[in-house]
């Protein structure tokens, strides 16, 4: 059986120059610059401005994973916090029994 390549979704993908001392907010407005000088000279069928948010440990740094319990699984220093607002919100739970 012949295999047939086609191409769909086509589109540009414009990336900003991003300094050294950028935040994720002012690279989040330069985005929405570009799109607005974009509009400008251009016709487009849509345009956004994107990105992906990612979560993380506050304490190790690692990408925020956690076990069906909501307890986190990247460090000691994160479970003992997570388990002292389990301990705060149960205490919560109960007097509003």
């Amino acid at each position: 059986m012949a295999k047939i390549i086609s191409k769909e979704d086509i589109r540009v993908v414009v990336y900003p120059i991003i300094g050294y001392r950028s935040t994720p907010d002012k690279e989040i407005e330069d985005c929405k610059e570009i799109q607005k000088n974009i509009r400008r000279h251009i016709d487009v069928g849509k345009i956004e401005v994107r990105w992906n948010t990612i979560e993380r440990c506050e304490f190790c740094g690692f990408v925020w994973e956690e076990a069906n319990s909501g307890r986190p699984l990247c460090c000691p220093k994160a479970v003992k916090e997570w388990e002292k607002e389990e301990k705060e919100e149960e205490e919560v739970r109960k007097c509003l029994k």
